[in-house]
């Protein structure tokens, strides 16, 4: 009894970090005001972003674990996954840069390439990682299934990714190559620390997750420059940037 306890406890432990990584995700990412400008904030809207934002979580922690990443590490495989893969094809962000939008699609890649090191700053401080994450396997093969399950609406999957090479080849092939290699880097091993504490960056962090919760286009815009400068500021300190993720 105590066995199955212990067991079920655990269980429930992992379920409330994995929501609020996922919430953290959003929140970060800017999806507060990007939701509420593109019709995401419906019921079947917030299911498709709870269902993106949980595999996507689940598939950082099950590669967090298994190569020990360090926010060092954070940043190129966030930019492959999740600025070039996720929002760049499947979600055919990429096709922008054939409307005139090369800055402001471009501010987007770097600051969504950032946003897991003060989600995981935040969460990491108030609900630990347990011993036992989904193995990298299951989450990829979920996170596919997610994307399969998408591709029918063309506004999010496969088709669309497609549809965004069609229209910006070449760019397309740079980010894909970009990505690839970023991918391949982010999993080579490193020195890493295990504590990055500092007050002011822990006070920025929330800062940001505040301005982020705003859903407004400035907040949004502000977002887009603030991040990538705190984290230039920071990245000069070896302890933030061979912090655990």
């Amino acid at each position: 009894m105590k066995t199955a306890t212990s067991a079920n406890s655990g269980y429930k432990y992992f379920t409330k970090r994995n929501l609020l990584g996922a919430l953290l995700f959003l929140i970060f990412v800017g999806e507060p005001t990007v939701g509420l400008y593109n019709g995401l904030f419906t019921p079947p809207g917030l299911i498709v972003l709870g269902g993106l934002y949980l595999s996507l979580f689940w598939l950082y922690e099950a590669l967090i674990v298994r190569y020990k990443l360090s926010n060092a590490q954070l940043v190129p495989l966030t930019f492959a996954i999740y600025a070039v893969l996720v929002t760049g094809l499947l979600h055919g962000e990429l096709a922008n840069y054939a409307k005139g939008e090369a800055v402001i699609t471009t501010l987007i890649r770097v600051q969504c390439s950032l946003f897991p090191i003060f989600a995981y700053h935040i969460l990491n401080r108030y609900m630990p990682r347990p011993s036992t994450v989904p193995s990298i396997k299951k989450a990829s093969l979920i996170l596919v299934g997610f994307f399969l399950l998408l591709t029918p609406s063309h506004q999010f999957g496969f088709a669309n990714m497609i549809e965004t090479i069609q229209k910006v080849p070449a760019l397309a092939v740079i980010y894909i190559i970009m990505g690839i290699a970023a991918f391949a880097v982010a999993l080579k091993p490193t020195r890493q620390t295990s504590t990055f504490a500092y007050k002011n960056f822990t006070a920025l962090t929330w800062g940001l997750f505040v301005l982020a919760c705003i859903p407004n286009l400035i907040s949004f815009l502000i977002l887009l420059l603030a991040m990538p400068i705190v984290v230039l500021v920071y990245w000069r300190q070896p302890a933030f940037r061979h912090a655990k993720a």
